[in-house]
């Protein structure tokens, strides 16, 4: 059944549906978090990789994560991702405060330790004084791109809307998903809601990319030089190479062993020859 996910202006945070946390096998907590009974689904504008992504292997290289950190600059469509986020956020640290018992086992907690606990959607640069955002990088987001049994779960465009093969090795066309989630890749996302987690004393949400269409960086990573770049250099020196004879090789030779130059020599004055008045 195909659905429409919704843009961030569209998402009304008050609309999230809490769930009950879940024991995992490592020993985390989760708690899925549904939107008018089903799971969260976002699109995003376009967004920047400040560095390159790198893969977290879980048993082996068939299985694991790639965890992306993405730049939001602040423009006016931008703004609504921070904005749909930022909401999101202050409702889950309220449900935090109100349910302390149920995911903390602790009563009373405030808010001021909830939001110790918590680990914020957007990220900024603060102030270590005031606490404040210090303006100096734009906002950040995470998101992971999931492989499981070998196979990368999120499906990847071009910006023609040309699915790349990011799975099947043996074809022509693959592409190594290392070489797509490149510092100064810019990508649009389909991302899906993971829901709450909670382990080792933090809790925060986490986001999966369900497809992504990327604008690869440019860049020098292979060999850019060419043999035939060295062949036009040895037919320049060829043509502009000129004999010259023996003697005037074995001359050169004295002067550069001598350490002499032609600007450096100095002629001796010629010495003037008295004549006898008589």
């Amino acid at each position: 059944m195909s659905f429409k996910p919704m843009k961030p202006h569209e998402f009304d945070a008050k609309k999230i549906e809490f769930t009950k946390f879940k024991k995992l096998d490592n020993g985390a907590n989760v708690m899925y978090l549904n939107y008018i009974g089903k799971p969260i689904h976002l699109t995003t504008p376009e967004l920047e990789l400040p560095f390159d992504s790198n893969f977290w292997a879980d048993n082996g290289d068939d299985n694991g994560k790639w965890q992306v950190k993405c730049n939001i600059q602040k423009t006016k469509e931008n703004q609504g991702l921070i904005d749909c986020l930022k909401n999101m956020d202050e409702i889950i640290k309220n449900q935090a405060v109100e349910n302390s018992v149920d995911w903390f086992k602790k009563k009373h907690l405030s808010m001021e330790a909830v939001e110790a606990l918590y680990n914020p959607q957007i990220r900024e640069d603060l102030d270590p004084e005031t606490g404040e955002p210090t303006g100096k990088y734009p906002p950040s987001f995470n998101f992971k791109v999931i492989k499981r049994d070998g196979q990368v779960t999120c499906k990847v465009f071009t910006d023609g809307k040309k699915e790349v093969n990011v799975n099947n090795k043996d074809d022509e066309e693959y592409v190594d998903m290392n070489n797509l989630l490149k510092k100064g890749s810019k990508v649009k996302l389909l991302i899906r809601c993971n829901g709450i987690w909670c382990a080792n004393g933090k809790f925060g949400c986490t986001w999966k990319a369900l497809q992504m269409k990327v604008k690869v960086s440019e860049s020098f990573d292979d060999c850019v030089f060419d043999d035939s770049d060295d062949e036009e250099q040895i037919e320049r020196i060829d043509e502009n190479f000129v004999e010259s004879s023996d003697e005037e090789e074995e001359k050169v030779e004295e002067k550069e062993e001598s350490g002499e130059s032609e600007e450096e020599e100095v002629k001796q004055p010629k010495k003037v020859r008295k004549v006898r008045k008589n």
